[in-house]
């Protein structure tokens, strides 16, 4: 009897280390998926707070420009005006119609500011394109809605932000 008590014990030794086993390689596995996962988020997390960084960049950009009456951009900045000067001194300078903002393309008061930007440069290896939305006008202020939007080239990953500035005139 007492080899086939042996015989037996042997076999639910053998089952049972094969079982931890399976839970060992589980726990494993589910942990190297979870720091896999936790890196991927991170290089998201991080190249969107690049692109955030560099929205803000063309935020102050525009600011700049308007603090100090430019309707070029500096060239200091490498930027370039697709919609070209005229348009953009319009936008600074007169309220948003079709008949004030003669000098723009028909889409220019399109919210996207990736269509028929007035001002677009590269910071950081994002493309940053700046667009006055809409031009509103008091009697001592000029308050413009302005997109920016900066993107890696050729890719979806970007950051977005609106902003509304008021300038004395």
């Amino acid at each position: 009897m007492d080899y086939e008590e042996n015989k037996n014990e042997r076999g639910i030794a053998l089952i049972t280390t094969l079982l931890l086993m399976v839970l060992g390689f589980t726990v494993v596995v589910t942990l190297i998926v979870m720091v896999t996962q936790g890196t991927q988020i991170t290089g998201i997390e991080q190249r969107y707070t690049t692109a955030l960084d560099a929205s803000k960049g063309g935020a102050d950009f525009i600011i700049n420009m308007i603090r100090n009456d430019l309707t070029l951009p500096p060239v200091i900045a490498n930027a370039a005006g697709p919609s070209g000067s005229a348009c953009l001194r319009q936008k600074l300078t007169s309220t948003t119609s079709a008949a004030n903002w003669s000098s723009c393309a028909a889409n220019a008061s399109t919210a996207d500011p990736t269509d028929e930007p007035d001002i677009t440069f590269i910071l950081n290896n994002y493309l940053v394109s700046v667009k006055i939305i809409d031009t509103k006008e008091s009697s001592t202020d000029y308050y413009y809605t302005i997109g920016i939007r900066s993107q890696v080239p050729n890719s979806t990953e970007h950051a977005e932000i609106s902003i509304l500035y008021r300038q004395e005139k």
